[in-house]
């Protein structure tokens, strides 16, 4: 439909299992701003933001123990009124350091059309 009627369209969703079946473009978003953006195919095959790792881990998957902490993302989301200094996820990231704390990351073209916010990856 989208080729058919010459559509743009914006899908929204909690699921990134489902983007591959839906989008082109993807950005993912944590606490209303972009932290990684690039076409489906490059995401899928090279996710650069933790966030995005984690989202990956999060889908269900039969060959993983039920219950694993794997897909788990451990801490609290900041208050969004009252947001970290730095990174955002910072409070939450596996990757962590005291850079991230200190400057919040601007969006960055890490290789040929793929964006991420981040100072790690």
């Amino acid at each position: 439909m989208q080729k058919e009627l010459d559509l743009t369209y914006l899908f929204i969703t909690h699921d990134i299992s489902v983007v591959k079946y839906i989008s082109d473009e993807v950005a993912v978003m944590y606490l209303g701003e972009i932290v990684e953006q690039t076409d489906k195919k490059t995401l899928f095959e090279n996710p650069r933001h933790p966030y995005t790792r984690l989202l990956f881990k999060s889908v269900p998957d039969i060959s993983r123990p039920f219950l694993s902490e794997d897909g788990i993302i451990k801490g609290e989301i900041p208050n969004p009124t009252r947001l970290p200094k730095g990174c955002f996820f910072s409070p939450r990231c596996p990757l962590k350091s005291r850079d991230c704390e200190g400057a919040h990351p601007l969006l960055e073209e890490k290789s040929p059309g793929h964006f991420a916010r981040c100072i790690k990856v």
